[in-house]
């Protein structure tokens, strides 16, 4: 009996390792990593990706080919529309199934294909592969690199992470950047309209011009109101584009960052990454706007010009006065930024801690000291918040002041 129940109980042994779940993308993309020369393991490619119940998703397939240097576009085609040149590809198959597929012989009606499950070829006919094929595949190619040993030492530096974000999204951007060109030109209807109707209409009484001034202005109007409304949306595209893809970049970094150069502040640190909701903000505020406005307010001088002549040097003064004031004040609202975000990091880090740590607060009898520290950083992050504030609204205030008496200069010389 004790025999019999020793063989009972043996049984094979499998490492953690082996005990895998069946990932046919992943699989696949192992596999063509092996096929360009430089084989990559299932965990570097899949490490930290938001997966589903553990398994690769076709939206996640390009980023994680990336991490092998390699790009990865999905496409829609027919089996006769696969030419030689863009194999081997990943071929998306019924049940949520895939395979590699090596080679693609239409007139001798063969098709190899490279399993994930098991990474041994097989050979089908085009109607077989017809029947399990959904009309989808993934083109993968190596990322072109130009010639590596050509002049390394001008490429040395990688592109910043917010710049090449930013870079992707530059078309959604350019769009918004030619709307804000038209809307920036439909201005010029309502002083036009104004300055027509005071010279030709109301001298003549030509009624029959009004009303065609009246409509021409309305039609702009309305294609105003359109670019505005196309303009915010496009803005809010392409922030929302670029905040998930930051945000979940700096995610990534900080749960893979080495535990020794980890922030000794857990608080502080949340607090840093959630300051970078302020570059949100200003990629889908009008902010970005500015790109264009800027420039204009130099042609809306030359059109002063050359209906009032010199008068145009008054709002030219005036700005140059505003400029002028704000590049003042710019270090120092800089530097009170800079100091009343550091004291909010660290309120923000003594309250995690605090709380963390609040049994151990209450059994060391600490609580004074603690909310002397909390208080002290109160303070501080209040009064260089102050300063910050007074230091913005002054600048707002002269540009106002500025411009009301830019106006009665106008008049009086006009």
């Amino acid at each position: 009996m004790t025999v019999s129940a020793s063989k009972k109980t043996e049984q094979w042994t499998i490492s953690a390792s082996q005990r895998v779940i069946v990932d046919p993308l992943l699989d696949s993309l192992v596999l063509l990593t092996e096929y360009f020369g430089s084989p990559c393991s299932s965990d570097s490619l899949a490490a930290g990706l938001p997966m589903q119940g553990h398994v690769l998703t076709p939206e996640l397939l390009p980023q994680a080919a990336s991490r092998a240097g390699l790009a990865a576009k999905l496409s829609r085609k027919g089996l006769n529309e696969i030419t030689p040149i863009l194999l081997p590809c990943i071929l998306l198959l019924k049940d949520k199934k895939a395979c590699l597929l090596r080679e693609l012989d239409v007139e001798h009606d063969k098709a190899i294909i490279q399993l994930p499950e098991t990474g041994g070829e097989e050979t089908l006919s085009i109607e077989e592969l017809e029947a399990l094929y959904v009309g989808y595949l993934f083109l993968v190619k190596q990322e072109y690199r130009g010639d590596m040993g050509f002049d390394v030492h001008l490429h040395e530096n990688k592109s910043h992470w917010l710049l090449q974000t930013l870079k992707d999204s530059a078309p959604i951007y350019r769009d918004a950047l030619i709307a804000s060109v038209l809307v920036n030109l439909f201005a010029l209807v309502s002083p036009l309209f104004i300055m027509n109707v005071y010279d030709k209409v109301v001298p003549n009484l030509a009624f029959n011009s009004l009303w065609v001034l009246a409509i021409g202005a309305g039609i702009a109007y309305i294609f105003d109101l359109v670019m505005r409304q196309l303009r915010s949306y496009l803005i809010d595209v392409a922030g929302k584009k670029v905040d998930i893809i930051v945000s979940s970049q700096l995610f990534a970094k900080a749960v893979g960052i080495p535990l020794e150069k980890r922030s000794p502040s857990v608080g502080g640190m949340a607090k840093q990454l959630g300051e970078f909701d302020s570059i949100r903000d200003i990629l889908t505020s009008a902010t970005i706007t500015t790109l264009v406005d800027l420039p204009f307010a130099l042609f809306f001088l030359t059109i002063i010009y050359l209906v009032a002549g010199d008068l145009a040097l008054i709002p030219l003064v005036g700005s140059f006065i505003i400029i002028a004031y704000t590049l003042i004040m710019q270090p120092k609202l800089k530097a009170a930024i800079e100091e009343s975000n550091k004291f909010s990091g660290l309120k923000h880090g003594h309250l995690i801690e605090s709380l963390s740590s609040l049994e151990s607060i209450k059994s060391s009898g600490a609580e004074g000291l603690v909310q002397k520290s909390w208080q002290q950083m109160i303070g501080h992050t209040a009064s260089w918040q102050l300063k910050s504030k007074k230091i913005s609204t002054s600048v707002t205030n002269v540009a106002t002041f500025v411009v009301q008496t830019s106006v009665i200069f106008v008049v009086i010389l006009g």
